[in-house]
């Protein structure tokens, strides 16, 4: 399987390869906790990006999500369910894209903000995927180094 980062791999098993991995984690975490900081901080522009129409009211996403980037960030940091943590941060930001950002791309195609608003949520949503990708691979080879040769 292609490899889409630079520190993952099973053949990226130095020292330095370990510790880029362990830093690029707990950054990301400490950008989704910095996100979940911003939905409470912006708390009224925050609102007014989620759909209307979507029960029980855009406060409230605005809240959820709020406290859900605060738990998945402090999850990633800790390693504490990190990978759970991160496939749902993944699924969370991607739902983001479908009631967000493809409706208001399809609704004002000539508005850049909402272009640039879909590319945004897509890269940010590629990275949780290539976070939690490496966090898997590294509970792999972990589970395999403990259980001798046996396949994973």
């Amino acid at each position: 399987m292609p490899r889409l980062a630079l520190a993952d791999g099973p053949e990226r098993s130095t020292t330095l390869h370990r510790r880029i991995r362990g830093v690029g984690r707990v950054v990301f975490g400490l950008c989704a906790m910095v996100f979940g900081a911003a939905h409470f901080y912006f708390l009224e522009y925050t609102a007014k990006m989620a759909p209307q129409w979507l029960p029980p009211g855009p406060q409230f996403w605005a809240l959820a999500t709020g406290v859900c980037h605060l738990l998945a960030g402090i999850a990633i940091v800790t390693g504490v369910q990190a990978l759970l943590a991160t496939r749902l941060l993944t699924a969370m930001i991607l739902s983001f894209g479908a009631l967000v950002w493809a409706p208001s791309v399809i609704a004002n195609p000539t508005t850049h903000v909402f272009w640039s608003g879909n590319a945004i949520n897509l890269a940010l949503a590629a990275a949780a995927w290539t976070v939690a990708d490496m966090i898997a691979g590294q509970r792999r080879a972990e589970s395999s180094r403990g259980r001798g040769s046996e396949p994973v």
